[in-house]
């Protein structure tokens, strides 16, 4: 499964639109692409995640409401997640759903624009619906804004992003990753090297190493980024790519644990827990990036129950 934007990877549009924001699936021998749920909601989609079991995923809406569903992954009963926010980027959004190690529960962004421009990590109980807020994780558009939410494999604790952008250009100037306990206790930075815009946090299936980018790839903007290693305490920080891939970032960890998925970037790429063994999956039929088939990134492996 991967986010893509513009023309459709199978070629049954040919106009570019940056704002044609869609999820697609294929399997790794190159057949069987299809968009997940087509028109449903009508709004884009973008930042899915899908269930520990496979069969679902959770994604948000790319406007004019930014709202988080869910639907199978096949396409079916898609359906609004978000309560209690309007979707309009002016008052309030939910986004970047992410699945609980259990499929119990989603972690995700919630934004309150208007004058309290703030952004904080939110947690849904899929079984009633209610979310609550963490609130030490609340955080003034002056500071920074919260994004891309992800689990630790025992589901106690959540780590995220802090990306802090030029007022004027919007271009990121800062990125820090924290990481805080689902109560809401114990919010502390990880500790890494100051001057780099930490992006795209994704923990280990056996808890042990945490793999992130030396910049976020939403906004990944033609930088000489790469895929690094870390334990959880911020030790033993580990570069595992470097040019071969030409500028590598969005990594995540397979299911098992046994290999990293990265974008490199303009098509899939995979490598083992310490960067031996870098390689395109099947380039040449998993490439979706350039003017003609519109721009894939941000792959995630299927989990088979």
């Amino acid at each position: 499964m991967f986010e893509h934007y513009g023309q459709a990877p199978d070629g049954t549009t040919t106009e570019m639109d940056t704002d044609r924001r869609q999820i697609w699936l294929v399997h790794a021998d190159g057949t069987g692409l299809h968009e997940l749920a087509p028109g449903v909601p009508t709004d884009g989609k973008t930042t899915p995640d899908i269930s520990p079991d496979g069969s679902k995923v959770a994604f948000n809406t790319w406007g004019p409401k930014i709202q988080t569903w869910e639907a199978g992954i096949d396409g079916a009963a898609p359906h609004l997640l978000s309560t209690g926010c309007s979707g309009d980027p002016n008052v309030c959004m939910e986004r970047e759903p992410a699945y609980s190690p259990d499929g119990g529960r989603i972690a995700f962004v919630r934004v309150i624009a208007g004058d309290t421009n703030m952004s904080q990590i939110g947690i849904r109980d899929l079984a009633t619906g209610a979310p609550i807020l963490i609130e030490p994780t609340r955080t003034p558009f002056t500071s920074g804004e919260v994004v891309q939410p992800s689990w630790s494999p025992d589901g106690r604790q959540i780590i995220y992003s802090t990306v802090s952008r030029d007022p004027k250009t919007d271009a990121v100037l800062d990125s820090r990753i924290a990481i805080v306990n689902t109560d809401g206790t114990g919010l502390h930075l990880l500790n890494l090297p100051a001057g780099t815009p930490w992006g795209d946090p994704d923990w280990s299936p056996d808890g042990s190493r945490i793999v992130l980018s030396s910049w976020p790839i939403h906004d990944f903007n033609d930088q000489r980024v790469n895929v690094y290693s870390v334990r959880p305490d911020g030790s033993d920080l580990k570069q595992l790519t470097d040019s071969r891939c030409g500028g590598c970032g969005a990594a995540s960890w397979t299911p098992d644990g046994a290999h990293i998925l990265f974008w490199g970037p303009t098509t899939f790429w995979l490598m083992e827990p310490d960067g031996a063994n870098q390689r395109p999956i099947n380039a040449p039929k998993l490439t979706y990036f350039g003017d003609q088939l519109g721009y894939g990134y941000y792959g995630y492996l299927q989990p088979m129950s």
